[in-house]
């Protein structure tokens, strides 16, 4: 998780390790899209484009 160690280091550790815990095809389902970000992520606020 380059990007999580790159700004929250403590984090990377429990995001990896959450990750290994999951079966195979948990990680399948959560890296394929569902739908948009928006329905998938609670409180998402769209950038300001203009």
């Amino acid at each position: 998780m380059p990007l999580v160690q790159k700004y929250q280091p403590i984090l990377a550790v429990h995001v990896t390790k959450a990750l290994l815990e999951l079966e195979d095809h948990e990680v399948l389902a959560a890296s394929v899209p569902s739908g948009p970000l928006e329905s998938r992520s609670p409180g998402f606020v769209p950038p300001l484009t203009g």
